[in-house]
């Protein structure tokens, strides 16, 4: 085990592998609170007595060995208590530090968790490429061992966070400082690995909202009046901004989920206001609330998956996550309303994933007002992509397009008294309709529902929802049009 040999003033460097753990630290006397941020950041719960945290942790520069031996010194005489795990992996279950809890002997009760941290997270790269600097996604060979996975952990200095085990992907968290893009040459090389990438950032769609009067004046389309209502309404998973708590008090029993999967260390705060994901699932449930002919009023239940931290961002393995959630609570779509224009493997296989496990895809086409080959994660396989028309079925000359769209809908609806505008309304509506049609069709998996819907769409040229190519857009529209770029491979670009 190669430890640093500087750390910047302040830092605490903790590695947990197996049942060892390393640790390192700069100035060597640093305060309990520092000693167990640093174990927070490797993601391990802390639960500890507040009054603790000023008194000093003892760190003589670097300590390496046994945990419990480790930990005995860091911790002097103050008691303590640890939970352990197997962390699973598609090499076998590895040893996982769980909970430390700290306290005094005299007042046990007095531990709390500890307050996660909003750092350090370092981001990297130019605007639309940004990633997770200390974070590493890992796919093992079939036939890797316990062995070599402890080994390339020790090599790389880093600690396995968390498992997936929809693609077999690990999370791996490296050293304060580090910069995982440093190390992909060489992890592409190592004989225990199928796959290394990094842990991109993604921006959640830009959509417009503006407090208006009711404009519209139909919250149902023409067709939607002659269905009956639903037997066994099928879910819809919204991925997005956490809720409000004026749409979570309005879905009422139909929010089955209300969840979040924001990373470790990233800015999130419970809503006190009305948010894009309320907006989502909304649109997406077919609440009464909703105005747009495209809504047909089907009041689907939802899991909502909090994915975006209050500045709209999130991780590839956030995704993943959020992925995971919904085909445990039996959602029979997804909604995605953010993109990119760069595609990743590790998102493929868990949208692949998803698929297999029952769940339909739909994503948003994105609100640059491009012609792009391919937009992520629209373009990616198995997803359905929506861009955004206006009332005379012309192309929005805000929404993407191109050959990656597979339909596009309407982009304008008023949630109560806001009106709501983008290709994110556009997916949402037709995710709402594809969940209404599964619900009426359970037999279908994911790719016959989205064929049969199709079809059907195909059968209603005056539907809110057409199958694309759409109409084309005014001669001014395409004048000022961006000329198509060709997507990069793997990097993830912010929209």
């Amino acid at each position: 085990m190669s430890l640093s040999a500087r750390l910047a003033q302040g830092v605490v460097d903790v590695r947990a592998v197996g049942g060892n753990l390393y640790v390192a630290a700069s100035p060597s006397t640093v305060t309990l609170g520092d000693l167990l941020g640093a174990f927070q950041r490797i993601g391990v719960a802390v639960e500890v007595d507040p009054g603790l945290l000023g008194l000093p942790g003892h760190v003589d520069q670097r300590l390496h060995g046994r945990a419990a031996d480790v930990l005995d010194h860091l911790l002097g005489d103050l008691n303590y208590l640890l939970t352990w795990r197997q962390l699973p992996s598609s090499a076998g279950p590895l040893l996982s530090l769980k909970t430390i809890r700290v306290y005094r002997e005299d007042d046990p009760d007095a531990a709390r968790p500890l307050a996660p941290r909003t750092g350090p997270v370092r981001l990297l790269g130019p605007p639309g490429r940004q990633y997770v600097a200390e974070d590493l996604l890992l796919g093992l060979r079939p036939g890797a061992t316990p062995e070599q996975l402890r080994n390339l952990l020790v090599d790389i200095g880093g600690t396995l966070v968390s498992y997936d085990p929809a693609t077999g992907a690990l999370l791996v968290r490296l050293p304060e400082g580090a910069d995982a893009a440093r190390l992909l040459a060489a992890l592409r090389t190592n004989p225990a690995l199928a796959a290394a990438g990094l842990n991109w950032v993604y921006h959640r769609n830009r959509d417009p909202v503006a407090k208006v009067s009711r404009l519209l004046t139909s919250s149902s389309s023409s067709a939607s009046a002659a269905l009956p209502p639903l037997e066994h309404p099928q879910a819809v998973a919204v991925f997005d901004e956490p809720l409000g708590p004026d749409a979570a008090a309005r879905l009422g029993d139909r929010l089955l989920v209300n969840a979040t999967t924001v990373p470790a260390g990233f800015p999130v705060a419970t809503p006190t206001a009305e948010t894009h994901g309320s907006y989502m699932a909304l649109l997406a449930s077919g609440d009464a609330s909703v105005d747009s002919p495209a809504n047909l009023g089907a009041n689907l239940p939802i899991v909502s998956v909090g994915i975006f931290d209050t500045e709209g961002r999130t991780t590839t393995y956030a995704v993943m996550q959020a992925l995971a959630l919904a085909a445990a609570n039996g959602a029979s779509v997804a909604n995605l309303s953010w993109g990119t224009e760069v595609s990743s493997d590790f998102l493929d296989a868990a949208f692949a994933a998803a698929t297999r496990s029952g769940i339909a895809l739909v994503a948003a086409a994105g609100n640059d007002g491009k012609n792009l080959d391919a937009y992520y994660p629209a373009a990616a396989p198995d997803v359905f992509a929506v861009g955004a028309m206006d009332a005379a079925h012309r192309r929005e000359t805000y929404s993407n397009d191109g050959p990656y769209v597979d339909a596009t809908a309407v982009g304008d609806a008023v949630v109560g008294h806001y009106l709501v505008q983008g290709t994110s309304v556009s997916a949402a509506l037709v995710s709402q309709q594809l969940a209404d049609y599964r619900s009426r069709h359970p037999e279908l998996s994911p790719a016959e529902a989205i064929r049969a819907f199709s079809a059907q769409l195909a059968d209603s040229p005056t539907s809110p929802i057409r199958l694309h190519p759409a109409p084309a857009a005014t001669p001014a529209a395409d004048a000022t049009a961006p000329a198509a770029s060709a997507p990069a491979h793997d990097p993830a670009s912010a929209n």
